[in-house]
């Protein structure tokens, strides 16, 4: 079992043992861990369900088995009924009540293992021609003696015992699965005279451990504390058993490097403990992966910090939604442009150049220094003076785009 859950991490597992040794392998899957919701055995032994699988320390196993009793059909009831009669038939009385209904008789001469019966061709061949319905459904067997055109059970242990999830036929050798709507549905919300198992951390005084404790002391009556007691009343209340067991890594449980969690989170997570009892914290984390209880005691823990005091407001307050360098990029962009038009001015004849009529006139340049600061920022107001812009007007429309 160690080689198989620590090498192999197979979760489905086939059972081809006898019978004697089906409970004993299934009770040391339980102490391995292998006896999770994730954990799948399928029992091949056609009297599986003469074995006690469904108390204890096994009621959290998942058991497929076969079978080739029919349980509720009107043969296997008779059959059970006779069972319970007092004056049965001595089995040679038996016998030749079943030969005088093949028309055989039965005579005394004695018969040697290397002869040959004379009635031996006769009795295979009526067998082989009688067909009749058993507890296990039709019975036919073939020229070889061979039974055929029979059908296997297959059943699933569930809380209540086993369902019928289908029937293999021999004749097709097929499987037919039953349709869910055709399945039990059990309620799976009742916890009664299930056996849970329920990991611990060990803290006080939520839970603690015993003193002056021997090996032979029962694993449920080891611990003590708080969420013991509660557990006890809860269990008491809800009719339910339970087994507990201390944490192997001894952790609450985190998140690891490899996505996977440690800890109480992982055992919950892996399907090796039903519940975990402690004073775990609720983080979102661990809300994404399992399931809290709504709390039930308050401990007075609380997080202080110093609200933070008003300041007065500041007169550069308007420059904060946008960092320094956009500001600087913007008053270089100003300045540039600023100066770039005042330069252009200077340079362009067009500039002093005015019109009165047909003659040419000097008049004072529109962008001196001053106008062309100015300008630039009537275009951020979006306040353009209306002018006539000449060789200018390409730096203007490069500072607008």
């Amino acid at each position: 079992l160690d080689d198989i859950k620590n090498n192999l991490d197979q979760l489905n597992i086939v059972l081809h043992t006898e019978l004697a040794l089906l409970r004993p392998f299934l009770l040391q899957a339980v102490k391995h861990g292998m006896c999770t919701p994730q954990h799948q055995y399928i029992v091949t032994h056609f009297d599986a369900l003469t074995v006690d699988l469904l108390e204890g320390e096994l009621s959290n196993c998942n058991v497929t088995a076969l079978s080739l009793v029919r349980a509720h059909s009107p043969d296997t009831l008779l059959l059970l009924s006779s069972l319970r009669r007092e004056n049965l038939s001595l089995s040679n009385s038996s016998l030749d009540r079943a030969l005088r209904g093949l028309e055989l008789e039965l005579r005394n001469d004695a018969a040697t293992c290397e002869s040959r019966s004379q009635f031996g061709n006769r009795l295979i061949n009526r067998l082989t021609r009688k067909t009749f319905n058993g507890s296990t459904g039709p019975i036919a067997l073939n020229s070889n003696g061979k039974r055929v055109n029979y059908s296997v059970i297959v059943l699933h242990r569930n809380k209540k015992g086993f369902e019928k999830l289908g029937e293999w036929h021999s004749a097709t050798e097929e499987l037919a699965l039953l349709k869910p709507s055709e399945k039990e549905s059990p309620n799976d919300d009742t916890l009664e005279n299930r056996t849970l198992r329920i990991a611990v951390y060990v803290e006080q005084p939520f839970v603690m451990l015993k003193e002056n404790l021997n090996d032979s002391v029962d694993e449920n009556d080891r611990y003590t504390g708080y969420c013991i007691e509660l557990l006890e009343k809860i269990a008491e209340l809800q009719k339910f058993k339970y087994i507990l067991h201390e944490v192997k890594d001894k952790t609450y449980g985190s998140k690891m490097s490899n996505g996977k969690w440690n800890g109480l989170v992982g055992e919950l997570m892996s399907g090796e403990a039903d519940i975990a009892v402690t004073s775990l914290t609720i983080s979102y984390s661990r809300s994404e992966v399992i399931d809290f209880t709504v709390p039930y005691m308050h401990l007075g823990i609380s997080i202080l910090y110093k609200k933070p005091a008003a300041s007065e407001p500041n007169f550069f307050a308007f420059l904060a939604p946008l960092s320094s360098d956009v500001w600087y990029s913007t008053l270089a962009a100003y300045l540039l442009t600023s100066l770039s038009l005042w330069l252009l001015g200077l340079i362009t004849p067009y500039e002093r150049v005015g019109l009165v009529g047909k003659d040419a006139i000097i008049v004072p340049k529109q962008f001196n220094l001053s106008n062309s600061f100015w300008f630039i920022i009537s275009s951020l107001m979006q306040q353009v003076r209306p002018c006539i812009i000449t060789n200018e007007r390409c730096i203007f429309l490069i500072y607008i785009v």
